[in-house]
């Protein structure tokens, strides 16, 4: 998701930060361990990059640490386009800054047609403090983690 977060500065690149780290942490794990990855991403239209091994890791991690967080399209937009093509496999990772139910709707029809979905987010935005999505998510047989800047814990 590098949909642009309406925020100040200093709390919008903290957000960008963590959700970037993992990303990282996700891809140098997959990666090490020869699992393939397609990561796919809007950025002037969408992009999709894939790797397999140890060795692709410099050339996404390049492609992480560049990417601004600018964009208007929703990741709804994105995950849709999975519904339209063949070459993505069964496990799908998605990372956004927050969750609203347009994602919600999109990831339960995900799981739905028999992908295996896992959600990390943020809730950069505050919208849903207090509500409990990682339960209602996992009812549904989507894990989920939600990830905080070291100022919010």
């Amino acid at each position: 998701d590098l949909k642009k977060l309406a925020s100040e500065l200093e709390r919008r690149i903290a957000y960008e930060d963590i959700l970037i780290e993992e990303a990282v942490a996700m891809a140098y794990y997959f990666l090490s361990n020869n699992i393939p990855v397609d990561f796919i991403y809007n950025h002037g239209g969408t992009h999709i990059w894939h790797g397999c091994t140890s060795y692709d890791f410099d050339d996404l991690f390049r492609i992480l640490t560049e990417i601004p967080f600018s964009e208007n399209i929703s990741i709804e937009h994105s995950l849709n386009k999975i519904f339209e093509s063949e070459y993505t496999n069964n496990s799908i990772y998605i990372l956004s800054l927050n969750i609203s139910h347009q994602l919600f709707d999109t990831l339960v029809k995900l799981k739905s047609t028999g992908h295996t979905v896992h959600l990390s987010y943020c809730d950069a935005a505050g919208h849903h403090e207090g509500n409990d999505y990682e339960k209602t998510l996992l009812k549904q047989g989507i894990k989920s983690k939600k990830l905080k800047p070291e100022e919010d814990m």
